[in-house]
């Protein structure tokens, strides 16, 4: 199992990331703010037995599908030069709220 410490630290480390699967935070994460972006905890499986111990443990709640993370991440660096952490939030948290991409012109 990885763990990453925050929103930036699993940015940086986004080549890691399963190409399926959900990203795993715990139950009380605030992922609904920046400031809880920024200091949440985020877990992921690397095999099936500890995918199935995250998704019975009711001290964790799966929180995006890694590859539509990774998704949110590729719009932003697309579509901005050198994107910030704090607009990846802005696109995370408008993804989160509205189920859609956040548009750029």
């Amino acid at each position: 199992m990885k763990k990453f410490n925050g929103i930036n630290e699993l940015i940086e480390n986004k080549k890691t990331l399963p190409k399926y699967n959900f990203l795993y935070i715990p139950v009380d994460a605030d992922v609904e703010t920046e400031t809880g972006l920024l200091h949440c905890e985020f877990l992921f499986s690397e095999d099936e037995a500890e995918e199935l111990a995250l998704e019975n443990d009711k001290n964790f709640l799966s929180w995006l599908e890694a590859p539509m993370f990774l998704g949110i991440v590729k719009t932003v660096e697309e579509y901005m030069d050198n994107p910030t952490t704090k607009d990846i939030i802005e696109a995370v948290l408008y993804y989160w709220e509205h189920d859609a991409f956040l548009e750029y012109e």
